[in-house]
């Protein structure tokens, strides 16, 4: 898995050195953070984390800290470093024992974790459903809600406005979460538990076909 993780990172930097990919390459961007993610499952004990609740919220503080500095400030290539600094912390914050984590563990944000694969499925849906409306709306209010970005010419982007800005956020995060939920009760929750179900029956038959073996043994 160690070798997995580089080779895809490797690959994405011989070609441009950039993490953002939907198309090209976005195969080993996912395997890279896959190569991660099981690295970190498998070697989570083997590790040592604090016990004491004041050097694990230090911990968990100084990650998140580090981890919106690196995102908002690090350009290409050195943004390649994203998938292990994300296994660095999600390895901090699955100890659950500072007390961001436990603000994390209470009823909303439980809900947000049951949700954010759904969220990050339907969220660019989410953001072109607010585009095409705010198109409908322009000629309506007689006024531009849009605008040609000046990071990226060939896409528009909400006007900087505080009226705009809100009102674009809340409804973001309504069209999202409703959207989420939606996704999650009719896609993603049907299919994981029939996933589960054919694992486990796929198990006990190799587990009752042991026993027989070895009660013919």
């Amino acid at each position: 898995m160690a070798f997995l993780g580089l080779g895809c990172a490797l690959l994405l930097l011989l070609d441009g050195g950039t993490i953002a990919r939907t198309n090209t390459l976005a195969l080993p961007r996912c395997l890279c953070g896959f190569a991660v993610g099981v690295l970190v499952m498998h070697h989570r004990e083997a590790l040592p984390f604090p016990r004491s609740v004041l050097a694990a919220t230090t911990i968990e503080v100084l990650c998140l800290v580090a981890v919106v500095a690196f995102v908002a400030n690090v350009p290409d290539p050195w943004r390649i470093a994203c998938p292990a600094l994300f296994g660095i912390a999600v390895w901090i914050f699955s100890y659950e024992r500072g007390l961001l984590s436990r603000i994390l563990l209470t009823r909303p944000f439980r809900l947000l974790g049951r949700l954010s694969y759904s969220i990050y499925m339907v969220h660019t849906l989410a953001i072109l459903c607010l585009v095409n409306a705010a198109q409908a709306l322009s000629p309506m209010l007689d006024r531009a809600i849009l605008a040609k970005c000046s990071a990226a010419p060939w896409q528009d982007c909400f006007i900087s406005e505080p009226h705009i800005t809100a009102g674009v956020t809340i409804s973001f995060l309504a069209v999202l979460l409703a959207g989420a939920s939606v996704a999650f009760g009719l896609i993603e929750r049907p299919w994981r538990n029939w996933s589960r179900a054919w694992v486990r029956s796929r198990t006990g038959h190799r587990t009752e076909r042991g026993a027989v073996k070895g009660m013919a043994g």
